[in-house]
């Protein structure tokens, strides 16, 4: 009798190998697509609340290149991104998680459809809108932690535990026209530049023992968010590709290339900073 199987040491390498492998090439991929950028002082009022440490705020980048004219009025192109941006969530996200509690349901909720408002509440206020998108200021949106899973992190914080976790997190999404790319001058005409920004806020006093004990989410969890900002900016710019044909040459599609972005305060909207080197 012919008996056919593995030991049992090989049995977690055989079966967490390939996915292991996968995600690691893939984070390989979307780090350097989309590399970390410094948060910009003036850029938003995401990264301004001194409850965020530095090294809990990060930034990415995607150019994505246009082969034609692109006309819309006062944020228009702000709010598509916004709007692919959800959309992509919803269709690539457990529903479990944008779904509210003991509520099934198979709609992800308002994706900004019909635009976006101060304080309106987005895939069953998994979100909520803080700044509407416009070409003076990105789309900014908020995010909160159960209050109960707060406050348990809180209490083995105090006990000695070496981590807390976040009271929540803000995202930005941000257009702007890079007028070096040589688009003719016109208006409208060139390469947008897309900016995905994230962070996570933190109460510097822990309530239980009311100590400023500077804890944080573990470094694996952070590395895990990071990863997640890079693979949503990435489906955001496919989706706009296939939206508006963006980044078509000869009918193939360019990959998206990762830039720094500033603000530019000198004319009407957001511009790419150019670096003279």
């Amino acid at each position: 009798m012919v008996r056919f199987g593995c030991k049992p040491r090989l049995l977690p390498i055989l079966l967490l190998g390939p996915p292991g492998y996968y995600i690691y090439t893939e984070s390989q991929r979307l780090a350097s697509t989309y590399p970390a950028l410094p948060p910009h002082l003036t850029n938003t009022r995401t990264f301004h609340f001194l409850a965020v440490p530095n090294d809990q705020k990060s930034q990415y980048s995607a150019e994505v290149c246009s082969s034609h004219p692109i006309s819309g009025g006062e944020g228009v192109v702000e709010r598509e991104m916004g709007q692919a941006f959800l959309g992509f969530i919803s269709h690539e996200t457990p529903r479990s998680i944008i779904r509210p509690p003991h509520k099934f349901t198979t709609q992800p909720g308002d994706t900004g459809s019909l635009g976006f408002a101060p304080s309106q509440p987005l895939l069953h206020s998994t979100l909520k809108v803080t700044d509407p998108p416009s070409t003076l200021q990105p789309l900014t949106m908020i995010w909160q932690n159960p209050p109960s899973l707060i406050r348990f992190f809180e209490k083995v914080a105090s006990w000695g535990y070496p981590f807390r976790l976040m009271s929540g997190g803000r995202h930005t999404l941000e257009v702007m026209m890079d007028d070096r790319s040589g688009g003719g001058g016109g208006e409208g005409e060139g390469e947008w530049v897309l900016s995905f920004g994230c962070a996570h806020d933190y109460e510097r006093i822990n309530p239980v023992d009311g100590k400023e004990d500077g804890k944080v989410v573990p470094e694996w969890v952070g590395w895990a968010h990071k990863t997640w900002a890079r693979w949503l900016l990435d489906g955001v710019v496919k989706e706009l590709m296939k939206r508006r044909e963006f980044g078509f040459e000869g009918g193939r599609p360019l990959e998206p290339k990762a830039v720094s972005v500033a603000d530019d305060h000198t004319g009407g909207g957001r511009k790419l900073d150019e670096r003279r080197g």
